[in-house]
């Protein structure tokens, strides 16, 4: 399912995305990413991937900060890459409990790609030992839609 963000929904992603930048950098956490992308951009795709995932899904989308293990829309975490062929990442401290959603795109428009639970993606099959994390294809991701609201023709 597609969406496209307004300017201002981009504007307060990315302004959210700066804060939660601003906030590891003065608390001096360690990236875990390993990215070709900086971190900065990680940041904002995220909260901006966040928004659009609550327009999708018609729920309310908190600019929240510090937050890592809450989940990020209603009971789901988000995760977001600007890879159209990107897949979805859970790492350790991540609940084995929650629906993951990937959404890909950034920063206009995006795509709900599909989703696993955290137990699912941590099998054997998604290790992605350089990163120390599971790194689930967009093949493995289950296209949920009971969450969506009739989005009509």
């Amino acid at each position: 399912m597609d969406v496209t963000l307004t300017p201002e929904e981009v504007f307060h992603g990315a302004v959210t995305g700066v804060r939660r930048r601003m906030a590891a950098l003065e608390k001096h956490y360690k990236d875990k990413q390993k990215s070709s992308q900086p971190a900065w951009n990680i940041d904002l795709n995220g909260a901006i991937g966040e928004i659009a995932f609550a327009k999708i899904t018609k729920q309310y989308w908190s600019p929240n900060i510090d937050t890592f293990k809450d989940p990020d829309v209603g009971e789901i975490q988000v995760r977001s890459t600007s890879w159209l062929n990107g897949g979805l990442f859970v790492r350790h401290a991540d609940s084995s409990r929650y629906w993951y959603a990937l959404m890909v795109g950034g920063p206009y428009r995006w795509k709900y790609i599909g989703g696993i639970f955290g137990d699912q993606a941590k099998a054997k099959l998604h290790r992605n030992k350089e990163d120390d994390a599971w790194l689930v294809k967009q093949q493995y991701l289950t296209y949920e839609t009971g969450f969506l609201e009739d989005q009509g023709p």
